[in-house]
């Protein structure tokens, strides 16, 4: 059996073609597991109704809770050796989960990984998988991936994704790393999921080549909106996966999680000036808090993420400047006017 956990918050827009897509699955022996996270909208009903119709389908209505608490709940609740997850407003080819636990059982993988499609309506374009296909043994894991794994040097560059909704993961592997998962995190909640599991697997299967996930880019996304606590959710992320690397003690990734640390703090500083260039005196006020912050001080001493192009050379050339005025019209009508150019 292989479960699929769906949370569901406010969706009633974009439910029903996810929902399709999954009753569409040419997996024979699925369950899917609806997590309805105190919707206010349609989305409860939408659930409940399909799962009238198809005995696959299982709901659980609960408070709102957030992200993590909903697919825990979901989690908790499943039967199934292998865990797959999929995103409300998202969809899926019909053989994804055929094709990912045909590999699992082929290969014995307590992970398998595929790709995604970022959808933006007419477009659409392919998220870049760095490993090659194949199957990597617990010695290849930690050899080829580790030394990258958070950040290998480029803003927000992860050698592999952190994304729940593109793995297949063993259940038990999952559960035994569940008190890493804390309801509070609102930035990376994928990633304190994802990271131990891999840091414990015996075995992943990559698939470079294969993205069956779509992943809708919408103005309701959670990294589109403005967030005035995104320095103080990078950093609760940040403490929490050196937790992780801590208590696993594999490998030294201090040099990583700075880069992951002061990429998560750019990328954050970019997405609110995008999202509310008129909030700019506050935005301001906020950035020179965090910059002030000895925690990014310390990992600002670390990283190497300001030397990985001429948009983070800048940046961090403007920080030990002080120069924040300057720092945020760079980003306001330079990088953010020329994304392509700049890119994040």
């Amino acid at each position: 059996m292989t479960s699929v956990i769906v949370p569901v918050y406010n969706v009633e827009q974009f439910l029903p073609q996810c929902l399709d897509s999954l009753l569409a699955q040419t997996l024979s022996e699925i369950e899917i597991i609806l997590v309805d996270d105190g919707s206010t909208d349609s989305s409860g009903a939408i659930c409940d109704g399909y799962a009238a119709r198809d005995r696959r389908i299982r709901v659980l209505h609960k408070k709102n809770g957030g992200l993590m608490s909903a697919w825990k709940a979901g989690a908790l609740q499943a039967g199934g050796e292998y865990l797959g997850f999929v995103d409300s407003d998202d969809w899926v080819e019909p053989d994804m989960f055929s094709t990912l636990r045909e590999k699992a059982d082929e290969t014995n993988a307590d992970i398998v990984v595929c790709g995604y499609l970022r959808e933006y309506g007419e477009s659409s374009s392919p998220e870049k998988i760095y490993p090659r296909t194949g199957y990597y043994s617990r010695e290849k894991i930690r050899e080829e991936f580790l030394p990258r794994l958070i950040n290998f040097g480029p803003m927000l560059e992860r050698y592999i994704s952190p994304n729940r909704v593109t793995k297949l993961i063993r259940r038990r592997l999952l559960l035994q790393n569940l008190s890493f998962c804390d309801d509070n995190i609102s930035l990376g909640e994928d990633f304190v999921t994802t990271f131990p599991c891999i840091l414990d697997a015996q075995g992943m299967f990559v698939m470079q080549d294969y993205r069956p996930y779509h992943y809708r880019i919408h103005g309701a996304s959670i990294m589109g909106s403005y967030n005035p606590g995104i320095f103080e959710a990078a950093l609760l992320l940040n403490r929490q996966l050196a937790k992780i690397a801590a208590e696993k003690n594999v490998f030294d990734f201090s040099a990583q999680l700075a880069g992951d640390f002061v990429s998560l703090v750019f990328y954050g500083l970019e997405r609110n000036i995008s999202a509310a260039p008129e909030k700019g005196k506050e935005i301001r006020r906020a950035m020179k808090a965090a910059f002030r912050d000895p925690y990014f001080k310390t990992a600002m001493s670390r990283q190497a993420v300001t030397k990985s192009s001429s948009k983070c050379r800048i940046y961090g050339w403007l920080i030990r400047l002080h120069a924040y005025f300057a720092l945020y019209l760079f980003i306001r009508f330079a990088v953010l006017n020329k994304r392509k150019l700049f890119g994040y």
